[in-house]
């Protein structure tokens, strides 16, 4: 792709030109040419300067069809570098952090013995992150929680995950004392909670968004003090009283694990949900109109392998 494309997108993608000659490592005055250029020659403006920098609909329909150039550039060099090496390359997966410790212990030494030569760089992000990192070829593929269906998405299934909520003893002592005494993984009405603060993932997490909509059905207005995706931070939350969680069944190990030197009231209780019926869907997500190396088709592969293996899936 020409450089006064490339400089164009990197704009409309920060929407500064300050920003873009930054990560172009360039002078404004070299981006505004560039700009300049492409403007001259297509006899339209691409940005608006006020009331805020912005692009025109003719700069969206470049920004568009750029993209989709990008894409086919980089599905084609894949495509070469696959027939000219097996084995040899690299590849960006998005996965939530959380997961990331979970999933990538069992998946990472087997993949590594398979292709040693292969370079796997990982972005922590959110699947809602995620998406956006795709569509803008920041990630060549993301593990994904209940992703939104795009158009421009391939969809490959892995796994189910249920919700639990887990609290400490002392936090049970203090709003909901009769709860201390149900066996582990008892079921609980999220109603007998009501007034018990709780720790919720971001508002764009997919966990929130299953939540919501469970609680909006059975009319449970909950006392929410804190808002953290990550479930490692969650739970030493819990730990300390500050409130109560929903964990993934997959990321209770980290429950599990402490409850092992847990003192009386550091203690967590891990419960099933009354009604709720929903599961976390867990799906590998590429893009639909690319070549994949083979090694990233069998990296998916190996992740379905492995939650299949130790979570049931």
């Amino acid at each position: 792709m020409q450089t006064s494309y490339e400089i164009f997108l990197l704009v409309a993608k920060e929407k500064s030109i300050t920003k873009a000659a930054q990560k172009a490592f360039i002078s404004q005055q070299a981006v505004s040419e560039h700009i300049k250029k492409l403007e001259d020659k297509y006899g339209l403006k691409l940005f608006t300067r006020k009331p805020h920098f912005q692009l025109t609909e003719a700069g969206e329909a470049m920004f568009r069809s750029l993209q989709q150039m990008q894409l086919i550039e980089r599905s084609m060099n894949d495509d070469l570098s696959q027939r000219s090496q097996e084995t040899k390359g690299s590849f960006t997966l998005g996965i939530n952090a959380s997961r990331a410790q979970i999933i990538l212990p069992l998946v990472m030494p087997e993949f590594a013995r398979m292709y040693p030569h292969v370079d796997i760089h990982f972005s922590l992000q959110d699947t809602s992150y995620a998406e956006q990192q795709l569509l803008n070829g920041e990630v060549d593929l993301f593990l994904g929680i209940e992703p939104t269906f795009h158009q421009e998405f391939d969809y490959t299934p892995l796994c189910e995950d249920d919700l639990r909520v887990v609290a400490s003893s002392g936090l049970l002592k203090q709003y909901a004392s009769d709860l201390r005494k149900l066996d582990q993984h008892s079921t609980v009405d999220l109603k007998s909670l009501q007034g018990t603060p709780f720790i919720f993932s971001d508002i764009t997490s997919s966990v929130n968004t299953l939540l919501t909509s469970h609680l909006n059905k059975e009319r449970i207005e909950p006392w929410v003090r804190y808002y953290i995706s990550d479930t490692s931070s969650q739970i030493l939350m819990c730990i300390q009283g500050l409130g109560a969680a929903f964990v993934p069944i997959m990321l209770l190990s980290h429950v599990n694990r402490w409850n092992e030197i847990a003192g009386p009231n550091e203690y967590l209780h891990i419960f099933r949900i009354n009604n709720l019926e929903e599961k976390l869907s867990i799906q590998s997500v590429r893009l639909k109109n690319r070549v994949y190396p083979a090694y990233v088709l069998e990296f998916e592969e190996l992740m379905h392998k492995m939650l299949k293996e130790n979570f049931k899936c």
